[in-house]
């Protein structure tokens, strides 16, 4: 939405419409909808049936939002209450290590990997085949996360301007 109002599409003016990322690509075969926003792999089983894949929207909007100073994209993360990370400190340092430890041993077995994502995500094969495998990272920076506010505002998720620098987590 933040794209599109940044383009001078009103909210009322998109019909939003939740889809599962499985069945878009099927979605646009029969014109149920106009476009639809899929990460990898599923943006790329969509390319393969013909359809026109914008790099990426997320990275877009946080690129705009940052004025170009960002241009990576977060699409989930982690989070634990300011008392839990205060309390428990060591427990976060160490499932930041194990969550960098994962991602070692995926990005030195790709095929580990997708076979992994086949069958945890029930994501065909012939899917993952083709598909980049996810850029899967643990640090966060206070500067990576304001577009998100930026964007947040706009949308109209959120009205305040929470410190991102006290969203982060600053331990080791």
């Amino acid at each position: 939405m933040y794209l599109l109002s940044r383009a001078g599409v009103a909210r009322n003016d998109v019909n939003f419409v939740q889809t599962p990322f499985p069945t878009m690509g099927d979605q646009l075969v029969a014109d149920r909808v106009d476009a639809a926003v899929a990460s990898i792999p599923f943006s790329d089983a969509i390319a393969a049936r013909g359809f026109r894949v914008h790099d990426d929207v997320i990275v877009d909007a946080v690129r705009d939002a940052s004025g170009g100073t960002v241009d990576t994209a977060m699409t989930s993360v982690w989070t634990a209450s300011r008392t839990f990370g205060r309390e428990h400190a060591d427990s976060v340092s160490a499932w930041r290590k194990s969550l960098s430890a994962a991602i070692e041993f995926l990005d030195g077995d790709p095929a580990g990997a997708r076979q992994m994502m086949q069958d945890w995500l029930k994501i065909p094969a012939r899917v993952l085949d083709t598909a980049p495998l996810p850029d899967w990272d643990v640090a966060i920076t206070p500067q990576e996360l304001a577009p998100y506010i930026t964007i947040s505002k706009a949308v109209g998720s959120t009205r305040s301007d929470p410190d991102v620098n006290s969203l982060v987590w600053q331990g080791s």
